[in-house]
This record gives structure tokens, sequence and C-alpha cells, in this order.
């Protein structure tokens, strides 16, 4: 449910006339029926025989107004403050064509667990408490006019369980652990000045996290305690070519009594100007040995996870790891030159014309053959640009491979494009060297946890030369 979108709308409400129809037979006030243990409310009925007790989760706004992003399950103390000021004696119904198109302050935004909603309003110069109940996003709705002195009580309310939720959550800013990895076209926009002011922030830029753990162990000792929690994951990436537009995605993670929900949104406006947050109930959440938040939640059938802990603070090789990585096996990551398959030349490859196609990009800034060659690809320069990364590569080899689509008298291939599978998720888990030969040790993992799969360990073995360049030799299962 966008939430934020179904809380504008009923702040807006006062532009339009919404019918005041009964969703049951008899939506009037009357006579609040309760019952009580000891002194203790447990029960008030609303219009249309809606038991208040329904309403236990108070929801906050944490970027923007009535984005519903911190929600907070009251304590039975609050729920019978709540259950007090709730009296429907003094209730009357109130046409929403009178209510003021500004001023109106939502003191209390209320949920239930059907995704009902009660809202208590400030009714600014109307002297009144104003009371809206909710059915659905979509659903009908009813507004209600009460003392003026209700809208105080409701504010109080508030402020308890807000210094209540405060006092659980941590305080100060990020722990900005390795500032070394954030770039200053990055650190000077309102964006990641917004994310370095969140105490419960993961930054995450590029791939690589710049905070610390201080904020996944709290957040993971609330969630296993049945406490109050927040966790924030900050996930930029790695352009700025209009500061301006500075993207930025967030994915926030909040518990609170037993119960679990995350929100995501990105903004595309360097002030961080969060629109429509998606909040939804998760079932399980657990880290996992290799630094990954897994998720399991309502929507997805398949369970999802985000990283949040350092390389750095998992592995002292970490930046190694990493250099290894980007040098050997991110130029042909997607090629199928890595992985199960085995082999000790290109043309043992089951695709080179990929293997072409991803060198060819990351020899030239990440451009396509595509936007030089067109669909026809000169098999003399292909075989150039693979020989720079294999030996013995020649263009008989090629236009033996690819017979189907060589036209003899352009000398190309005809290639229109096109592949499926991947993403591959890999990382380097070591590395050896004996004289100009480099083996790396890899494994594929899963995005969901950082855990390895089963049997994917492999070796890659290059020779390196000594003017700083390289050849792929050959690719096995470990």
């Amino acid at each position: 449910m966008q939430l934020r979108r179904m809380l504008l709308t009923l702040f807006l409400a006062g532009l339009c006339c919404v019918s005041l129809a009964a969703c049951t037979p008899d939506n009037t006030p009357s006579e609040p029926e309760s019952s009580s243990s000891g002194d203790t409310l447990t029960t008030t009925l609303l219009p249309g025989g809606w038991d208040a007790a329904d309403f236990t989760v108070l929801l906050f706004d944490k970027y923007g107004p009535m984005d519903g992003a911190s929600p907070v399950t009251l304590t039975d103390e609050e729920q019978k403050e709540l259950l007090n000021l709730l009296d429907i004696s003094s209730w009357e119904p109130f046409d929403e064509a009178d209510a003021p198109q500004h001023g109106l302050t939502p003191w209390l935004t209320l949920s239930a667990e059907d995704g009902r909603t009660l809202i208590v309003w400030d009714g600014a110069e109307t002297g009144k408490t104003l009371f809206t109940l909710q059915e659905t996003e979509e659903g009908e709705r009813f507004r209600y006019a009460g003392p003026a002195e209700v809208s105080s009580q409701a504010q109080a309310l508030r402020e308890t369980v807000t210094a209540r939720r405060d006092s659980l959550l941590p305080s100060g800013e990020a722990e900005i652990l390795y500032p070394d990895l954030l770039p200053e076209a990055l650190t000077s926009t309102g964006a990641y000045r917004t994310a370095a002011a969140d105490p419960t922030a993961v930054i995450n830029y590029s791939g690589r996290i710049a905070t610390g753990r201080t904020a996944v162990d709290t957040f993971c000792k609330a969630l296993e305690n049945g406490g109050t929690g927040e966790l924030t994951l900050y996930t930029f990436p790695p352009y700025y070519a209009d500061p301006e537009t500075i993207r930025c995605s967030y994915t926030r993670f909040w518990t609170d009594g037993g119960s679990s929900w995350y929100f995501s949104d990105y903004s595309e406006d360097s002030s961080f100007a969060f629109m429509e947050p998606s909040r939804y109930e998760v079932q399980a959440l657990e880290l996992s040995d290799y630094g990954y938040l897994a998720i399991t939640d309502e929507v997805n059938s398949e369970p999802g996870g985000y990283p949040v802990i350092p390389d750095r603070l998992l592995w002292e090789d970490a930046d190694q790891r990493l250099q290894l990585y980007e040098r050997y096996l991110e130029p042909v990551l997607t090629s199928t030159a890595l992985g199960s398959i085995e082999w000790d030349s290109l043309m043992e490859i089951p695709r080179p014309l990929w293997v072409f196609e991803d060198l060819y990009r990351y020899d030239h800034q990440n451009t396509s053959p595509f936007d030089v060659y067109g669909t026809n690809w000169p098999v003399d320069e292909m075989a150039v640009q693979l020989s720079r990364y294999f030996d013995g590569v020649t263009e008989e080899q090629l236009i033996d491979k690819y017979q189907d689509i060589y036209d003899p008298a352009s000398g190309t291939l005809h290639y229109e494009g096109g592949r499926g599978g991947g993403p591959y998720y890999l990382r380097v888990t070591g590395w050896e060297e004996d004289g100009d030969r480099l083996t790396l040790h890899y494994e594929e993992y899963s995005p969901a946890t950082g855990e390895p799969y089963e049997d994917s360990a492999c070796l890659l073995t290059v020779r390196l030369l000594e003017d700083g360049s390289f050849r792929y030799l050959g690719n096995q299962k470990a």
C-alpha cells in the first residue's frame, strides 16, 4: 500500500465533498459501548461498529509529511489513552466540504492489521477536533467532528509515543568508517548529507559500503529481542553527470514489538526528496555470515537481500580481492567464460562473440561494438581485439566458428545481439602466483544471502606480461 498517497488524499479531502453514506446500516455516532478489565479500557466501538482497539499501530513520517515510515505499536497504557480520547458520544458527522484547505494537522495516524486507518486531526479554524475513518485506500471514508480539547489530548499521546520511540533509536550521525570510498562528487550533494546525518544509515556507493556495522548490529539486536529498531540503506550509483539529479535508492527496515516492515523508494533530487514509499510487512529477517540482510516479505515469492556489512570488516584482504575481481573477472563477467564451463582456449568458450563484445566495452570506456560497427562486425578487428587477451586467435578460427553469419564479401560477422540469463554474482576468495602464472580462486554466491552456491568454486588462470597486460589461459572447476 502506498501509504503516503492515501494519507495525502485524506489531507486534501476538504477540497471535495464525499458522501457520508454508511458502510454499515448505521454510522451515526451513538453512546460508546465499552468493556473494561480493572481500570483498563479494552473496547470502544466507533461508528460502523468498528472497534477502536483494532488500531494499535501509530504511524510517523520520516522524509515527508505522512509517509508512514515509522510505525510504532502502542503499549497497553498508550492504547488506554487512545481509547479514552475516542469518546464518540460527542462526535457528530462533519461535511468534508466544510473542512479548511489549510492548517489541518494529523496528530494521530493509526492503522489496523486489515488496512483500515483512523486519523485524529487538529481542526484549525473549525474549532473542533476532526476524525477520519478510512476503510482502505480505495474504500469509503467518513469524517466526524468532536470537542477541540481532544486535539491536545491526541498531541500529548503522540509526544509520549515519540519520546519512547526516540529513546530506543540510535542518535548522532552515520558511522562513516571508510570515507576513502566516497568521491567528492557524492559527498558534496544534499542527498549524501542527508544520509550521513542518519545514525541508522548503511551507505553503499558503487557496490562498496562505507559505513561500519554498529547500526546493523543495533538493529539486529532489536529484531532479536522484539524491540524497536531502524536500519536505512542508502545506495548511490557511480555517476554524477548532473549534480542536481543525483540518484539514490533507499530501503528502510523497521521493527517494533515483534513486527517488522520495510520501505522502498528512490530520489532523483539532490535535496533527497522521496515521493511515495512502498511499505511491506516482513516475514523473516536474518543477517548472514557474509554480511547480507536476508529478507522474506509478503510480496516476493523468492527471498531477497542486501549487503550491509563492509567487505573490509569481513576479510582482511578485501581490497586485494576487489582489485583482482575488477581486473580479471569483471571484463568477461557475462560472456560465458566464467563459472562451470571449463576451457583452455578462446574457442572452447561457448560464445566467443560475447567475449569480444565484453572485452571491447572494457577497453573502450563502455562503448558497445554495435555503436561502432552496427550489426556487421569486421573479423580482422575482432581477431586483433581478442588477441590482446587470448593466445593464438586467428581470423580463420572466428570464420570457422561462425560460418552461418559470415559474409565473405565484407569480411564481417552479422550479429544482431541478444543475451539471456544473469546477472552473475562472483567473488574472489584467494589467489596464488607461480612465476608469470596467476591463479584466482572464485565462487558464485547468492545475491540474497551472500552465501556461496554449492560446488561453485572455480579457478581462473592468467599469464602476466612484463608490460602490465595479461592473457587468459583457462578456467577450471576447483
